[in-house]
């Protein structure tokens, strides 16, 4: 058996959905983030795998039924994916290989949602690249678990940018080791096995404008181009998914977020907005209820909805989307309660609430 045939079989036996790699060679010339040495000087080769997430709590989150369950999947999933790398790492350093991983995900958000804190607080490494100039804005991570994925064949791009698996969706965690074994690359995955159709239901679940429904961008990994949708600021995304703001601006439907600032159609209005809303945030009341407490250092998950409403199949995803769009909106009461209520109760709920605690979500 290969080498590589027994770290496929490892990671499929420990829950992987598909497992692939990639060097440098084949992820040369792309941006700092396809850098392998970034994570480990003496890198030759990176394995990606990925990890499914639990559809039926993702349809609850969505349908904003149940909060909870999702959340613990996803901070489940994301703590298995950290575990699986560091067992294979030890596999590799008992055969005599280095191997290393990215920095754990969670860290630099739930630090940014902690309320009051400074980044001196932050536990653990921030997962970006402080080197990069405005590393807050563009938020480079130290390796991108993505390009990884696409370049080696375990997923291929969505429109949204996120990346999936035919017939199971963008639904996915990602996970990269990286050593210097000299491991054979696997292909990018043909057109034919892609996930996507092009439905663009992820850009409508997109409440920040953050992606851009008819512009593409592309990537060159290794003298192979992979494209998705362009985006806009990544302050759009900080500001929504990172649960400061939520209501669509039809006011129709929100995420798990009670924020309802109006979002800048200009991009170079969005560090005031995100600094107005952070600041009023940090004035948010804490939630009291047992069904909304976070189980990992504060952190709330209130959005990612481009990524999860993609089940891979057409029919699943635009039922997904019927079931955001009637989901309602969510309204925090002056004692902290999440209240979930159809759009025409929100707002009428929202004016008649004192105007000291409204000025802190608009």
């Amino acid at each position: 058996m290969t080498l590589e045939n027994e770290i496929e079989k490892y990671l499929l036996d420990k829950g992987a959905l598909k497992v692939g790699f990639a060097t440098l060679k084949t992820l040369e010339g792309g941006p700092p983030s396809s850098d392998l040495t970034y994570v480990l000087p003496e890198a030759r080769s990176a394995i990606s795998f990925a990890l499914p997430l639990n559809k039926r709590y993702i349809r609850s989150f969505l349908a904003k039924k149940n909060w909870i369950d999702h959340v613990k999947n996803n901070i489940e999933v994301n703590r298995r994916s950290v575990i699986l790398s560091n067992e294979l790492i030890k596999v590799l350093q008992k055969k005599g290989f280095k191997a290393a991983q990215p920095p754990e995900p969670g860290n630099y958000i739930s630090f940014r949602q902690k309320k009051g804190a400074s980044e001196g607080d932050m536990e653990g490494d921030p997962q970006y690249r402080l080197d990069v100039p405005n590393w807050r804005i563009i938020l480079p991570p130290h390796l991108s678990h993505k390009y990884v994925a696409v370049r080696s064949g375990v997923g291929s791009y969505g429109w949204s940018g996120c990346v999936g698996i035919k017939d199971i969706g963008a639904n996915i965690i990602l996970g990269t080791v990286v050593t210097n074994a000299k491991l054979k690359p696997t292909n990018p995955l043909p057109p034919e096995e892609s996930f996507c159709d092009n439905c663009n239901i992820c850009v409508a679940s997109c409440v920040s404008g953050f992606l851009v429904r008819n512009e593409e961008t592309s990537v060159v990994l290794g003298g192979e181009e992979f494209t998705h949708c362009a985006r806009r600021s990544k302050l759009r995304c900080q500001l929504v998914c990172g649960g400061f703001n939520g209501l669509h601006s039809s006011g129709k439907w929100s995420t798990w977020s009670p924020g309802r600032f109006r979002i800048p159609d200009d991009d170079k209005k969005m560090v005031r907005t995100l600094v107005s809303a952070v600041t009023k945030y940090n004035k948010w009341p804490d939630s009291t209820q047992p069904d909304y407490i976070s189980p990992f250092r504060g952190l709330r998950l209130t959005c990612a909805f481009c990524q999860l409403v993609c089940f891979g199949n057409k029919k699943e995803t635009l039922e997904n989307y019927k079931i955001l769009k009637n989901s309602g909106c969510v309204i925090q009461d002056t004692n902290g309660d999440y209240l979930i209520l159809p759009p025409d109760e929100a707002e009428e709920y929202f004016d008649q609430l004192p105007p000291e605690h409204k000025r802190l979500y608009q």
